[in-house]
């Protein structure tokens, strides 16, 4: 039997960068690994609402994985996602089994979210970007690729060695590289840029990828 979805009840403030840490625990306060498991929220303005506010995953930069081995995730917004004229919305997180998404998930915490506005606003160059993966975002490629700046996900579909060259730098934009095709372990992909301390990054192996985080001095592979 599922067990009832944790409670709380958060606040964003308008305008400024949003996010919010939860860490799964079982009933004697031990960390429950996150392991072959997919989370994925939803934000909207009332349970009648046909309209999400956000959908956040990992694909899309909205969910981080801080510490999954101990259970440790997170809820991330930008300052401009948050600058909306909704005042008060509702949430919910998902734990979907990855090998049973359709018949196995859980709902781990919900509750009501206020909206605080507010006078000073963070002046941020982050790119107003609804985070649902549309096809708006993302791209499909078969050769070397310069990824525009309205791109957050790469698919790779490519049958010789190519490269990847990641956009401009943004503060706390993300970039998720997938090997669809399943041919990188013959052909790799180079992704090119300053990645945590090294020029380039290569993935290597079939149905590999990584996503690629900006931190403000160089780029960064989300584990």
């Amino acid at each position: 039997m599922t067990e009832l979805a944790e409670r709380l009840d958060i606040v964003i403030q308008k305008g400024a960068r949003f996010y919010q840490e939860f860490q799964q625990v079982d009933d004697n306060g031990a960390p429950i690994p996150i392991v072959n498991q997919t989370i994925k929220c939803i934000m909207k303005e009332s349970f009648k609402s046909t309209v999400n506010l956000f959908e956040l995953t990992e694909e899309n930069g909205g969910i981080i994985l801080d510490d999954a081995a101990n259970g440790v995730f997170g809820l991330l917004l930008n300052a401009n996602q948050t600058d909306i004229p909704q005042t008060i919305g509702i949430y919910d997180v998902l734990l979907i089994d990855n090998d049973y998404p359709t018949l196995d998930s859980d709902r781990i915490v919900e509750g009501k979210i206020r909206f605080s506005p507010g006078i000073t606003k963070q002046v941020t160059a982050d790119p107003v970007i609804n985070p649902t993966l549309t096809a708006a975002t993302e791209i499909t490629i078969t050769d070397n690729y310069t990824v525009a700046a309205d791109k957050r996900t790469v698919f790779v579909r490519a049958f010789k060695s190519i490269s990847i060259i990641l956009p401009p730098p943004v503060k706390y934009r993300e970039v998720w590289i997938k090997d669809i095709g399943g041919n990188a372990g013959t052909y790799p992909i180079t992704v090119v840029g300053a990645i945590d301390g090294v020029t380039n990054y290569v993935i290597g192996s079939n149905y590999g990828g990584a996503t690629f985080t900006w931190n403000g001095v160089e780029w960064s592979v989300k584990a």
